[in-house]
């Protein structure tokens, strides 16, 4: 499938050092399918076929509130946050050479599971990268994600 997804949020820096944020992921959404869903049992037999073509569906938005602490000397942010569908996140960030370049650690706990999170992001002016590796089983197996934004 092929697809967009609207995400808004804001940030109120209270003090140097504690910021408080609010977001909502996916407010506009659309995802339009192509091609045909082919279910298989274990043993490699086809269950069933079903041709995707035409049909398109949405996400449901996702509301977050969190904080960041930059405690002085420390050079690390601690932050978490908690979403309407009950996950919660936190973690640590440390930036290097002036915020171009963040190392991240952290978990999300969502639906009686603990992911473990471990990332880099790249930061170039208004242009973000970031890419992590995600795990719930120690790393034995793992999950990638790669996101880019622009800010204005």
């Amino acid at each position: 499938g092929k697809g967009y997804s609207l995400t808004l949020g804001a940030l109120l820096n209270l003090t140097e050092m504690v910021t408080l944020g609010i977001a909502a992921q996916d407010v506009v959404s659309n995802i339009d399918w192509e091609g045909t869903r082919i279910v298989e049992d274990v043993a490699g037999n086809t269950i069933s076929k079903d041709n995707l073509a035409g049909r398109s569906n949405s996400l449901d938005p996702v509301y977050r509130a969190g904080i960041a602490v930059r405690p002085p000397l420390w050079g690390a942010t601690f932050a978490a946050d908690i979403s309407n569908d009950g996950a919660l996140r936190y973690g640590v960030e440390k930036n290097f050479f002036f915020n171009a370049l963040s190392l991240r650690l952290g978990q999300i706990q969502a639906d009686g599971d603990t992911t473990t999170t471990a990332g880099i992001g790249v930061h170039l002016g208004p242009v973000r990268i970031d890419v992590a590796a995600t795990s719930d089983d120690g790393f034995d197996t793992m999950g990638t994600m790669i996101e880019g934004s622009v800010r204005f």
